[in-house]
């Protein structure tokens, strides 16, 4: 078990956990019902049933920053303007989500506290239910990693992270420009998509599904046609029926997707007739297959300072492990050399006991390399997953795979904050940006040129996927925005 860590920061001023990262912009919010120190109970998902836009501040007592922002009152203006006694369009909560504070602490009396949490505040204060990590449960929910955090959940469900720097009017005008608002009579939306992304060249995908919405003011959606593309091609259709009361979400279950190619970009839409607001119809996201060009292959880790928690294991098609990589020795370069069965779709299960990854040090990485030229196949940074993260090998005989080429890629910076230096062969024919929801957010023009600069100021800070592909090889880089 990892030790708490509190770290302040000199621009954000926040008190941090080393836990996995945060929750992503444009999530959906996770639902729970907790009770306040009133003994009123409260569910999320009714408020925002209700229309209503729900702020929350996880918070700790002894943390000195929580306590500068809640004595700056930012929330109480807001609760005075736009809570029930005023426009009644917010719901505010405060969570306290140390699972070692007590109600002393809460009430300014403990030894963990900076005051008196609960005096004068005029929205519900909840004592966050206990878990065995460093926060709460409904923290653990919203992958809190520093506090304080406050998330802004639309009625829709969708989830932003404000900073905190924002005063009341300029975080009321954020919620308002984030939140999707019905306008519409009929107005079907996909939200997101939620089902499996692990599958190799030639295979099915199981379980694929997504998360629709009813933002419609003329009535409930009751019916409904999702269609899956592939390369703007419509290769399914799912017929869905239900009773989706206005902002009310269902997650759908569609059928299985055969003969994935080895980079797949699935586009995934619903219609109904009288949708005139076309704009929240889809949701693409991207499906890869790592294909090495030889049986023998190097996995290389950097780990952080708790070396030991690292793992991973390779599986073959019958779902038995033929190669368990054990904890590196140390906080340095480890690599080991794994032989592929062949003609085989391989699952590679990387893994972190404690759930955090390898966040802890700048750097941090895993490797995919071939033995021969030591190439690198695939990369992931760290810091991008938390208790496990899931990749598809294929050695499949019909995939060709002597004749797969590196294709050479640099970016720079990463992570980048307003443009995104990109270097690629004169032959690369397509270059796109997806989210950590395999949404595509950015589709660059390529002209035929071996650098580009790539505006990314306008996207939220985060993860994101750079896709880079040309006749016979594609690669998918992981870029960080801040």
């Amino acid at each position: 078990m990892k030790k708490l860590y509190v770290c302040l920061f000199a621009i954000l001023f926040a008190c941090c956990f080393n836990v996995k990262a945060q929750l992503p912009d444009g999530s959906i919010g996770p639902d729970f019902t907790a009770t306040d120190l009133d003994g009123v109970e409260h569910h999320l998902y009714d408020y925002l049933d209700q229309g209503k836009t729900v702020i929350i501040d996880f918070f700790t007592t002894w943390c000195g920053p929580c306590w500068y922002y809640h004595e700056a009152g930012t929330l109480d203006e807001i609760w005075e303007l736009y809570g029930p006694e005023g426009t009644d369009e917010v719901m505010i909560f405060q969570i306290e989500t140390d699972p070692t504070t007590t109600l002393d602490d809460l009430y300014g009396t403990g030894t963990q506290t900076q005051g008196n949490w609960v005096e004068g505040v005029p929205y519900p204060t909840i004592e966050d239910l206990p878990s065995e990590g460093f926060v709460g449960v409904i923290g653990e929910a919203y992958a809190v990693t520093y506090i304080p955090t406050i998330y802004v959940i639309c009625p829709s469900r969708l989830t932003y992270e404000d900073k905190m720097q924002l005063p009341a009017d300029e975080l009321i005008l954020f919620a308002h420009m984030s939140c999707p608002v019905p306008t519409e009579q009929v107005d079907a939306a996909i939200l997101q998509y939620t089902g499996g992304v692990n599958a190799c060249l030639g295979s099915t995908l199981e379980d694929p599904s997504v998360l629709i919405q009813n933002l419609g003011l003329g009535g409930n959606l009751t019916a409904a046609t999702i269609q899956v593309l592939m390369n703007n091609e419509v290769i399914s259709t799912y017929d869905y029926t239900g009773d989706l009361e206005l902002l009310e979400t269902e997650t759908v279950n569609l059928d299985p997707i055969p003969n994935l190619p080895s980079q797949a970009e699935l586009t995934f839409k619903i219609v109904v007739e009288g949708d005139t607001k076309p704009i929240n119809d889809q949701v693409t996201m991207s499906i890869s297959t790592l294909l090495p060009p030889s049986l023998h292959v190097i996995v290389e880790v950097l780990p952080d300072t708790y070396f030991g928690e690292f793992t991973f294991e390779m599986l073959d098609e019958a779902g038995n492990v033929f190669f368990e990589g054990t904890a590196p020795a140390s906080q340095s370069v480890t690599t080991y050399n794994v032989t592929l069965p062949a003609d085989q779709c391989i699952t590679w299960n990387i893994l972190d006991a404690y759930g955090d990854g390898l966040s802890m040090n700048a750097g941090t990485y895993v490797k995919l390399l071939d033995s021969a030229t030591n190439a690198e196949i695939f990369y992931l940074d760290g810091a991008t997953y938390g208790l496990d993260h899931t990749e598809m090998i294929s050695t499949k005989s019909t995939v060709g795979i002597a004749e797969v080429k590196d294709l050479s890629v640099s970016i720079f910076p990463n992570p980048a904050k307003d443009v995104l230096n990109v270097t690629v062969p004169s032959t690369v024919t397509s270059m796109e940006l997806f989210n950590v929801q395999g949404q595509k957010v950015m589709n660059i023009p390529v002209i035929g040129e071996t650098d580009y600069q790539i505006s990314v100021s306008q996207l939220p800070a985060g993860f994101y996927f750079l896709n880079v592909a040309e006749q016979g090889a594609s690669k998918m880089i992981k870029v960080v925005i801040q």
